[in-house]
């Protein structure tokens, strides 16, 4: 292999190995239906900001760009996959 696919694999790897870590703390961690739902209360201002934000911009992105395709054509989908296989 590679020694790029190497290192795309080893990091896909290590990703999930930390996705599983802080599952399976945050599930011991979980007693109550409201500590799921809204971290027992104990959010602060900025983690509940920067939640509301992600929400809000994954639906624009999600329901804007299709739009913003329909109305500008077929030719706004070529501007986007230029810029995206430029890097």
């Amino acid at each position: 292999m590679e020694n790029l696919q190497i290192l795309l694999w080893g990091q896909i790897a290590l990703f999930a190995v930390v996705m599983i870590f802080l599952s399976i703390y945050a599930a011991k961690k979980t007693k109550t239906i409201q500590d799921f739902a809204i971290s027992g209360g104990n959010l602060g201002p900025y983690v509940l900001g920067l939640s509301f934000a992600a929400t809000f911009f994954s639906a624009a992105t999600f329901l804007g760009y299709p739009g913003w395709s329909y109305a500008w054509g077929y030719s706004n989908l070529t501007l986007y996959f230029e810029n995206f296989y430029d890097k």
